[in-house]
C-alpha cells in the first residue's frame, strides 16, 4: 500500500503532459477559467477529453499549481480509449461491489483496487501480462477518493457524450473527408466545378458524420 501512495506522489512532480496534437497548445487553466471537455472530480483531480493525435481519449488527472498560479496535468493519472471507459462505466456497480468486499477488480487493461491509509481510495492503474501470465503493474495511477469516484459515477453521461461528439464531430469527420478525397478525381481545368464539387462533398461527409454521431451517441446512452 505505501508502494503506490509513494508513486502517486512523485510522479505529481514530473513533466507537464499535453493532451493536444500541437505541443505548443498549453494544457494548463486557472482555477477559475476551466476549459470546456474538462471536469473536475474534487482535490486536483480531472476528467478530460481530449483527441490527441486524432484518437479520442479519456484522461483521469492530477493537477498541479505552478508558480502562476496556474493549473498544468501532471503524469500522475490514467489515459482510456473509448472502449474501456465504456467497459469502466458498465461495471461501476460491480467495481462498488468488489470495492466493499476487498477485492481487486479488473476492467480489460485496467485494474482497480482500493488502498487504504486512513482514508480509502480507489486506484486504477494500467498493466501488461507477462509470457507467463502474470501481471505487471506500470507506474502511472490514479487515485480517487469516495467523494471523487462519487462524482466519476455521477458525471460518466456527460463525459461519454463529449467522447462522441469528439470522436464524430471532429476525428471521423476529418478522417472521412481525408477518405473521400483519395477517391474524388477533381478535374484541373474547371475550377468552377472543382469548388462546386468540393462544397458538395463536404456537405455530404458532414451529414453523414452528423447521422453517424446521433446514431452512436443514442446506442451508447442506452448501453451505459
Amino acid at each position: 500500500m505505501k508502494r503506490v501512495a509513494h508513486l502517486a506522489s512523485t510522479n505529481a512532480a514530473v513533466k507537464k503532459v499535453c493532451f493536444f496534437k500541437d505541443s505548443k497548445n498549453d494544457s494548463s487553466f486557472k482555477p477559475d477559467a476551466v476549459p470546456e471537455n474538462h471536469f473536475h472530480l474534487g482535490r486536483s483531480n480531472y476528467a478530460i477529453v481530449s483527441d490527441f493525435a486524432d484518437v479520442a481519449r479519456i484522461h483521469l488527472r492530477q493537477y498541479k499549481l505552478d508558480e502562476t498560479g496556474s493549473l498544468f496535468p501532471t503524469k500522475s493519472g490514467n489515459t482510456l480509449i473509448p472502449s474501456v471507459w465504456l467497459a469502466l462505466v458498465r461495471e461501476f456497480a460491480a467495481i462498488d461491489q468488489a470495492f466493499q468486499d476487498g477485492k481487486v477488480f479488473v476492467v480489460k487493461d485496467c485494474l482497480s483496487r482500493t488502498v487504504v491509509e486512513n482514508v480509502t481510495y480507489i486506484t486504477l492503474q494500467c498493466y501488461y501480462q507477462r509470457k507467463d501470465f502474470s501481471r505487471k503493474c506500470l507506474a502511472p495511477v490514479s487515485m480517487l477518493n469516495e467523494t471523487e469516484w462519487n462524482e466519476l459515477k455521477n458525471i460518466h453521461e456527460q463525459i461519454t457524450s463529449k467522447t462522441v461528439s469528439l470522436m464524430f464531430g471532429r476525428v471521423f469527420r476529418k478522417l472521412l473527408k481525408k477518405e473521400v478525397t483519395k477517391h474524388i478525381p477533381f478535374p484541373k481545368t474547371d475550377f468552377d466545378c472543382i469548388d462546386a464539387e468540393i462544397v458538395l462533398t463536404t456537405s455530404m461527409v458532414e451529414l453523414l458524420s452528423y447521422h453517424i454521431q446521433e446514431n452512436i451517441s443514442a446506442r451508447v446512452h442506452r448501453l451505459s
